[in-house]
């Protein structure tokens, strides 16, 4: 998996939201927080802003929608992200040489 992370005018384009709503969200658990790229630099994981603007669009309640940003939280851990990593290293052997090993 190919994490890509977006800058905040990106979130906000793909959002339709603007910046003072945006943070809004944040502190009201409504969407994720952001993660630093650098020492003056934070953006979004792109699957994050794609999963709950399907929660959104596919009419989840705000209590709902907090249990996504909690499970996307979750899912930043080392452990998380390496679950992800590897399911998705599994699946690229699966579908290129069906599973088997080099």
């Amino acid at each position: 998996m190919q994490i890509q992370i977006d800058r905040l005018h990106k979130v906000l384009e793909a959002r339709g939201r603007r910046r003072s709503a945006h943070y809004k969200d944040i502190q009201d658990g409504l969407f994720t927080r952001p993660i630093r790229i650098g020492r003056r630099a934070v953006g979004w994981p792109r699957h994050e802003t794609q999963a709950i603007n399907a929660a959104r669009v596919s009419g989840k309640s705000d209590d709902e929608v907090r249990a996504i940003v909690a499970e996307l939280h979750a899912a930043r851990s080392d452990e998380g992200l390496t679950k992800l990593i590897l399911a998705d290293v599994a699946h690229g052997l699966s579908d290129n040489d069906g599973g088997a090993r080099p």
